[in-house]
């Protein structure tokens, strides 16, 4: 994950989903954004008052064609990224699930940086 306090849980779900007999027989594609090397508008990466949302009108890479189609990994913008798997998953009537953790101490679900 891209946040400093993360643990493996999302890595480990991702694992466990694609063993999922249903997942696999439904013929369902498993995408994982910690997977993947990242890129980034946001000096901060994951500052929620950044004005990036993943679209070519608010990203702000300065390379236009890396906004568009695609993401290259290493070098799209992650926001941009994942709002193309959010729209791939659209398209194919799929969906989302995402991993908030638990924290004993805090004793609630807190997201992680980037997921709000």
């Amino acid at each position: 994950s891209l946040a400093k306090t993360s643990t493996p849980i999302a890595t480990q779900f991702t694992i466990l989903l694609k063993q999922n007999d249903y997942i696999k027989q439904g013929n369902f594609c498993v995408y994982s954004p910690n997977a993947w090397m990242k890129n980034t508008c946001d000096k901060d990466w994951t500052t929620f008052k950044h004005p990036c949302r993943g679209d070519s009108g608010t990203c702000q890479m300065e390379n236009e064609d890396l906004k568009h189609g695609v993401p290259q990994e290493g070098e799209t913008c992650w926001r941009v990224s994942f709002r193309y798997q959010l729209q791939k998953a659209k398209e194919r009537k799929g969906f989302m699930i995402q991993v908030v953790e638990w924290y004993e101490k805090e004793e609630k679900h807190i997201p992680g940086d980037g997921q709000i």
